[in-house]
């Protein structure tokens, strides 16, 4: 479990970005990344399977899928103060062969959580998920 805290520090900004980056010295499953990949835990993946893709030839294994989370919240501050949650959650693939490629997996949710409350609450995140998208390449098979 990855636990992140932020203190902030009264400088006039209002959006706060936090960035971890593992690199993997193994090919990652993106097709099918759920039961053998880390994904964002919780995830429910609500309702059937849709297709999002703008052109029917681009990334034809891509699958997409209306997604829910949750997150804990603390808020202590000012009563006012609205605060939000994004988190996109990203597995993927780069290589160089005439040129780069790629392919990933990725879930991007979102909440918010309008009243004060600085003992903490759990809020329901919802967004997207996605697999299969990018560049797969084929190989023909090995002669016989």
């Amino acid at each position: 479990m990855l636990q992140i805290e932020i203190a902030a520090v009264d400088d006039g900004r209002d959006v706060f970005w936090v960035n971890a980056q593992v690199d993997s010295d193994r090919t990652i499953e993106t097709k099918s990344p759920r039961g053998s990949e880390p994904v964002l835990s919780p995830l429910e993946l609500v309702g059937p399977e849709y297709d999002d893709r703008f052109q029917e030839d681009r990334w034809p294994d891509r699958r997409s899928f209306d997604a829910t989370s949750t997150a804990y919240i603390e808020h202590g501050g000012d009563e006012n103060v609205e605060t939000g949650v994004s988190v996109s959650y990203r597995g993927g693939n780069d290589w160089w062969t005439f040129g780069w490629s790629w392919n990933e997996y990725e879930t991007t949710v979102g909440g918010n959580q309008a009243a004060h409350n600085p003992d903490g609450v759990w809020v329901e995140l919802t967004g997207w998920h996605t697999e299969g998208a990018g560049r797969y390449p084929t190989f023909p098979p090995a002669p016989s």
